[in-house]
């Protein structure tokens, strides 16, 4: 420690006595726990507790209902999706069988011109030989 001129250890223990008064009336001084002034700060904390609780409470609600509705929205575009995918499927279905018996329909057809032309092209062979 620093001792200042005109400063003795007396003095020294009379400004720590005096500090340590002080500090004992100051926690005298505090209201006591019955106090209409601390029940009052009491009640306006926990009033602000369950406020703050019940707006959190109706922020998980509005969360909750929220994924709700994103979860039915998403369960309905499945849906649409899968139908779609569905119907496309039996369109292309149709298209193959279609074409399946447009060459069905024009084999008979087709073989016979085949065996036209062929005939043509051997009767067009043996002339010139």
């Amino acid at each position: 420690m620093n001792n200042m001129p005109g400063r003795t250890f007396q003095d020294r223990q009379q400004a720590s006595l005096d500090a340590k008064a002080k500090m004992l009336e100051r926690f005298k001084a505090r209201p006591a726990e019955d106090d209409p002034t601390i029940a009052r700060l009491r009640a306006e904390r926990q009033a602000v507790v369950e406020a703050r609780k019940a707006r959190e409470a109706e922020r998980e609600a509005a969360k909750e209902a929220a994924r709700k509705l994103a979860a039915e929205q998403a369960a309905i575009e499945k849906a649409a999706r899968e139908e779609a995918e569905r119907k496309a499927a039996a369109e292309r279905e149709a298209a193959r069988i279609a074409e399946e018996a447009r060459i069905l329909a024009e084999a008979p057809r087709k073989s016979l011109m085949d065996a036209v032309q062929y005939m043509q092209q051997r009767a067009a062979g043996k002339g010139r030989r």
